[in-house]
């Protein structure tokens, strides 16, 4: 077996996790599926199901985008921890708050190559999560559900709120930038 094979089914079966672990919940629950923890989870398992196929036909996904979806999936997990009186970690949720967000970092410290991803492209990482907000913010003003209540502006007061925001954004763009500068020191003079 190559290293190719072991690194498209190692996507693969990250893919299938992030994806089975998202459904098995979320199905009996079709009405929450606009919560951050089922898309983060369902969009990156499709992410690396497509990204294992594309391995076993010779392409390479876009090194940056492993960078984006290890953020989003650890901004999951760092919230429900930092939050835990009001996150579950028990059955399918621990997969996906903890063993998930896991999965994801795991592969991108063994196997993503932050070398080909110039530091200009860190802050990409901070796309999907910012159109999370947005979608988040204009859904709870639309319908009085903010989703989470630390965007309940009208609850929490917007003081908090945009301090909530802006601390969550400078956090994210500093793990953004530890990782992508750890998985560069862990490839320096490798030859990947």
């Amino acid at each position: 077996m190559t290293k190719k094979d072991i690194g498209a089914i190692a996507q693969l079966a990250i893919g299938i996790l992030l994806t089975a672990s998202a459904l098995a919940l979320y199905w009996q629950y079709l009405r929450f599926m606009y919560e951050l923890t089922f898309m983060s989870n369902f969009i990156a398992g499709i992410f690396f199901l497509t990204a294992g196929v594309c391995t076993l036909m010779g392409r390479r996904a876009p090194q940056v985008l492993y960078l984006c979806f290890t953020v989003l999936l650890l901004l999951v997990m760092g919230t429900c921890l930092a939050f835990s009186g009001n996150f579950s970690f028990n059955g399918a949720f621990l997969f996906l708050h903890l063993i998930n967000p896991l999965a994801a970092a795991a592969y991108f410290t063994l196997a993503a190559n932050m070398r080909e991803v110039p530091l200009k492209l860190v802050p990409a990482a901070l796309i999907m999560p910012g159109a999370y907000l947005l979608f988040a913010l204009i859904f709870g003003a639309a319908s009085g559900n903010y989703i989470y209540f630390f965007l309940d502006y009208g609850q929490v007061g917007i003081k908090y709120t945009v301090i909530f925001i802006l601390a969550a954004a400078a956090g994210l763009l500093l793990i953004s930038w530890l990782l992508w500068r750890g998985n560069r020191a862990l490839r320096k003079g490798r030859k990947t």
